[in-house]
């Protein structure tokens, strides 16, 4: 058995940015780096061989397509996955995916290499749900946009995100019970059917 490695958040922030990036002023790479740490405590961001790091990698992925997929239904936010170039920035080799996937996967035997390791990432970007996942994200908009949708209002005080520890259950009960509009409702029923499109 290998030695026990952790991908670090400083590991992979620079590439985090345009895998989540979606608003100017948003908090969406804080509450990756949030979800980053939480993998980590739970020893989810970590490995012992290439099989297991390309798993950890995997993670990350899915938490920017669960976090794109989410501003795409609450906020009309267009968004095609963008997986094989995604792997391709974050250095996951093709042969490694294949052995994660493993010989289950189906596959036109025609379909050219980018589209297997889009749709072999895509199967392997599978998580769970919950209501506090859904706060959290959208917690993850900027003041304007939330208040511009005349959603929820949040203090000014969090303005500095990155001076400050953010709360992220920050107004849950307004969030889950005030203004909801059907693109909230789209949103939260998506996140509550275990992420499925």
């Amino acid at each position: 058995m290998g030695e026990l490695r952790t991908i670090r958040w400083e590991e992979v922030s620079e590439n985090a940015d345009s895998l989540f990036r979606v608003w100017t002023d948003g908090r969406e790479l804080q509450w990756a780096k949030k979800c980053w740490q939480a993998l980590s405590k739970r020893s989810l961001a970590s490995y012992t061989n290439q099989v297991e790091r390309t798993s950890v990698i995997i993670r990350l992925i899915a938490l920017a397509d669960i976090y794109r997929k989410f501003c795409d239904l609450a906020f009309d936010e267009a968004y095609e996955p963008e997986y094989a170039a995604w792997a391709d920035e974050l250095n996951l080799e093709v042969f490694r995916v294949a052995q994660r996937i493993g010989p289950q996967f189906e596959c036109d035997e025609e379909t050219d290499v980018h589209t297997l390791v889009d749709q072999a990432l895509c199967e392997l970007t599978e998580f769970g749900d919950d209501s506090f996942l859904f706060v959290s994200l959208w917690n993850t908009v900027d003041d304007e946009k939330a208040e511009s949708d005349g959603e929820i209002e949040r203090s000014k005080s969090t303005r500095a995100y990155e001076d400050c520890e953010i709360d992220w259950t920050e107004n849950a009960y307004s969030v889950l019970n005030a203004e909801l509009s059907g693109e909230k409702q789209q949103a939260f029923n998506w996140v509550c059917q275990g992420f499925c499109s």
